[in-house]
């Protein structure tokens, strides 16, 4: 089952930002920088909930 973790708006300052060097959580664009904080937040607590509710998996060597 897949569900929407977020949502991120389409903004010119996104795009600019990345342009410039400048990632949106050390920009002054609130709005755009709360979206990115709730949809980490969602994305984390998502991979705790799955990881849960399955059992762990095997850790395989690999010799090279």
């Amino acid at each position: 089952m897949k569900s929407l973790l977020g949502q991120i708006p389409i903004v010119q300052s996104i795009r600019e930002g990345g342009d410039n060097g400048v990632p949106i959580m050390v920009s002054n664009d609130t709005i755009t920088k709360k979206a990115f904080e709730d949809f980490a937040g969602m994305a984390v607590r998502s991979i705790a909930m799955r990881n849960a509710q399955y059992a762990p998996t095997e850790v395989q060597k690999v010799e090279i």
